[in-house]
């Protein structure tokens, strides 16, 4: 069976081998901007200033266990998170659940839906959970007043247009653009509510089909205020790459610049064998250097598998595990379970 990771557009194809004058200045504009924003701030010394981080948390154990580089490489209803105009490379419809669990009693969940319809738009909708569990309050004293239980959640609609030739803006014919709105709650002893953008674009079909970009701005909006203070959302800019080796094989790059610590990239890589005439099997490593100078041993580093019965050119069924490794404090497990039909 032949795995491919590119799926079929309404676009021409594409022979260049080069990338045309204005989609360079298109990324070079998108990079410095995010470099601008990193000299603004986007470092270390920003740490613990933005509240809602379990946004960052992902999306899919396909993605976790390459070094979240998804940026450009997400094709399912995971594009939700990753990137929403990577919702066009969803051939019709596509779901996604994931359970992740976390260091000791924190768990988190994700579910997503996508949608390509025939017009060359895409939409999607997806939850984010995090549950830390039952924390003990007490007083001044040490003494035990009650219980609590943090958790936080983000209810995602997204949507994506792809531009051709056709259009009236013709010079975004080849960008696939896309635009999300969340709908973000946070509890910790009191909670807290406020809503958020994020706007991605991809660049698909470069080198004779063999490479993609992606640009994407997450957690754009307002800020989650528990009493007196009040914190920004986990701005975040990232760019990125994936470029197929082979059908079976692909390689993925981010470049991430987030609001509340230093610029960090992530990478990964992606193969795949039959293994029967239904069956195929994946293997993926990745690695991302955002925890790489705060803890000590593995961390950063990601390793994981697929398993995917294919019915079909657009029916398939995947199950999917994730480990990363968070050095010192421990391993996180995923596991995920995604449908195409």
């Amino acid at each position: 069976m032949k795995v491919s990771l590119y799926h079929s557009t309404t676009l021409p194809p594409v022979h260049s081998t080069t990338l045309p004058l204005y989609h360079l200045f298109f990324f070079i504009l998108l990079l410095s901007f995010a470099a601008k924003a990193s000299a603004a701030g986007f470092d270390n010394s920003a740490v613990g200033t933005s509240s809602g981080q379990f946004l960052k948390l992902g999306a899919g154990s396909r993605g976790m266990a390459m070094g979240e580089a998804c940026s450009a490489a997400a094709d399912d209803a995971g594009a939700v998170y990753w990137n929403p105009a990577a919702l066009l490379q969803i051939e019709s419809r596509s779901v996604v659940l994931m359970h992740a669990v976390y260091l000791d009693t924190i768990f988190y969940d994700f579910a997503a839906f996508g949608l390509k319809l025939k017009n060359n738009t895409a939409w999607g909708a997806g939850l984010q959970y995090l549950s830390v569990g039952t924390i003990a309050e007490t007083d001044g004293l040490g003494l035990e007043t009650g219980k609590f239980n943090p958790h936080d959640y983000a209810f995602t609609f997204s949507g994506a247009r792809r531009f051709t030739r056709r259009d009236d803006f013709k010079f975004l014919a080849g960008y696939d653009l896309g635009a999300s709105l969340k709908y973000i709650h946070s509890t910790i002893v009191r909670s807290a509510d406020t809503i958020a953008v994020d706007l991605g674009v991809v660049l698909p079909e470069r080198l004779d089909g063999r490479l993609r970009l992606a640009a994407v701005m997450q957690n754009f909006g307002g800020k989650l205020r528990y009493d007196l203070e009040s914190r920004p959302l986990p701005l975040t800019f990232k760019a990125g790459a994936a470029y197929r080796l082979t059908p079976q094989w692909l390689l993925a790059l981010d470049a991430v610049w987030p609001r509340d610590n230093a610029p960090a990239a992530g990478a990964g890589m992606e193969r795949w064998w039959p293994a029967g005439a239904e069956w195929s099997l994946a293997a993926r490593a990745g690695f991302n250097s955002r925890t790489a100078g705060d803890l000590e041993g593995l961390s950063g580093l990601s390793f994981g598998f697929g398993l995917r019965r294919q019915r079909g050119e657009k029916r398939s069924l995947t199950l999917d595990y994730a480990l990363v490794s968070f050095g010192p404090l421990g391993l996180t497990h995923r596991i995920s379970l995604s449908g195409k039909f």
